[in-house]
């Protein structure tokens, strides 16, 4: 169903995955996120996640955005997502209502 899975290195890209999520997730949304989402498995979720916590986003925060909106550290990349966080914040946004309001109602303007 996922081919492109059966390429991935386990200790180089799976596990550093599965360590990010076990990290923020309890074990049963791992599980059902997984399942739903396999594709996050190749993802480079160290990465989302050194970026949207030095961005200032709580674990809480990013788990939720990985298993509510799951596209976006699948499809989406680092540098537009950041882009999107300026022009929104150049607009008068603040951190606040860019990840708990517009994030969760149009996750659409995060992805490439």
């Amino acid at each position: 169903m996922y081919p492109e899975l059966l390429e991935l290195d386990i200790k180089t890209i799976i596990e550093p995955n599965l360590e990010v999520m076990n990290n923020i997730m309890a074990p049963k949304t791992v599980k059902a996120i997984v399942c739903r989402v396999p594709l996050l498995l190749g993802t480079p979720l160290p990465t989302w996640y050194d970026f949207l916590s030095t961005y200032g986003l709580s674990q809480t925060d990013i788990a939720d955005m990985i298993n509510n909106h799951p596209r976006i550290v699948i499809s989406g990349t680092i540098y537009h997502f950041g882009q999107v966080v300026l022009r929104l914040k150049e607009q008068g946004y603040t951190d606040n209502e860019i990840i708990h309001v517009l994030l969760p109602s149009h996750p659409e303007r995060f992805l490439v």
